[in-house]
C-alpha cells in the first residue's frame, strides 16, 4: 500500500490524495501514519472491488478521505 499511496501522491491522482496528506501533516500526524491512514483508503476500495465484485467509486474514495482523520482514529480505537 506504501508504493501505491506514493505513486498516488507523486502522480497527483487524484489530486485529493495529495491535498489530505498535507491537512493531515497539518494536523500533526507523522509521514508514515498519513501513508498508513491513507492507504487504508486505498485498501478498502481494493477490498470492495474484490470482495464485493463492485466499480471503483470514486466519489465513495473521496468521502473516504475526506472522513480522515477521524475514521481511521476509530480504526485505532481512539476517539
Amino acid at each position: 500500500m506504501h508504493e501505491v499511496v506514493a505513486n498516488q501522491l507523486w502522480e497527483d491522482d487524484p489530486p485529493l490524495t495529495w491535498r489530505t496528506a498535507k491537512r493531515l501533516l497539518n494536523l500533526g500526524y507523522g509521514r508514515h501514519e498519513v501513508l498508513h491512514m491513507l492507504g487504508s483508503v486505498v485498501s478498502a476500495a481494493v477490498w470492495e472491488a474484490i470482495n464485493e465484485d463492485e466499480e471503483f467509486d470514486p466519489s465513495g474514495f473521496v468521502a473516504d478521505l475526506e472522513r480522515l482523520p477521524e475514521s481511521w482514529e476509530q480504526l485505532r480505537g481512539g476517539s
